[in-house]
C-alpha cells in the first residue's frame, strides 16, 4: 500500500475490499449510516443539510431581489439584514452537520437534537451584526475579534453544559 491506496491484490485481501468497485459502494454504506438517525425523534442529518440549503436558496434569491430591484431605505435595511441572517443560517448549517457528525461524541444529537441549528443561528446573527456595524462605520479587526469570541466563548458554554 502506497500512500493508503491499494496496489496490489494483496492489500485488497488485506483490506477486505476485493474490488475497487466494492470501495465505492462501501463509502456509499457508509454515507447512509452517516444520514441515519441517532434515534427515533431526532431529526435525520440529510434532512438538515436540506433545510439549511433551502434556506439559502430563498435567503439568497431574496437577498439579490433586494439588492437589484429595491430602493435602499430604512425597510429595506432590516429585510436585507435579515435575510442575510436566513442566508448565513442556511450556508452554515450543511458544514455545521459535516463537523459534528465527524468531531462531536456518539450520540451528539440525542443530548443536543437543535445544536446544528443553533450553531448556525450563530453564524447568522454574527454575519448581521457585522453588517450592521459596518453600515455604521464602526467594524474594525478588534472589535470583530471580540464578539467572534464572545460568540465562541457562548457557544463553548452551551457545549459544555449539554455534556454535564
Amino acid at each position: 500500500m502506497v500512500c493508503g491506496i491499494m496496489t496490489s491484490d494483496v492489500d485488497r485481501a488485506k483490506s477486505g475490499v476485493a474490488d475497487p468497485l466494492r470501495a465505492k459502494h462501501s463509502a456509499q454504506g457508509v454515507l447512509r449510516k452517516m444520514i441515519k438517525p441517532a434515534r427515533s425523534g431526532c431529526v435525520r442529518l440529510r434532512w438538515w443539510v436540506a433545510i439549511g440549503l433551502l434556506m439559502a436558496g430563498l435567503g439568497g434569491v431574496g437577498l439579490w431581489w433586494i439588492v437589484a430591484r429595491v430602493w435602499p431605505d430604512p425597510i429595506t435595511e432590516l429585510a436585507f439584514l435579515g435575510l442575510l441572517a436566513v442566508t448565513l443560517c442556511g450556508l452554515t448549517i450543511p458544514v455545521v452537520t459535516y463537523l459534528n457528525h465527524r468531531f462531536a461524541q456518539r450520540g451528539w444529537q440525542a443530548q443536543d437534537p437543535r445544536r446544528v441549528l443553533r450553531q448556525g443561528a450563530w453564524v447568522g446573527l454574527l454575519g448581521v451584526l457585522f453588517g450592521w456595524l459596518k453600515k455604521e462605520g464602526a467594524l474594525n479587526w478588534t472589535i470583530a475579534a471580540v464578539i467572534a469570541g464572545v460568540f465562541a466563548l457562548l457557544e463553548a458554554f452551551f457545549l459544555t453544559r449539554d455534556q454535564a
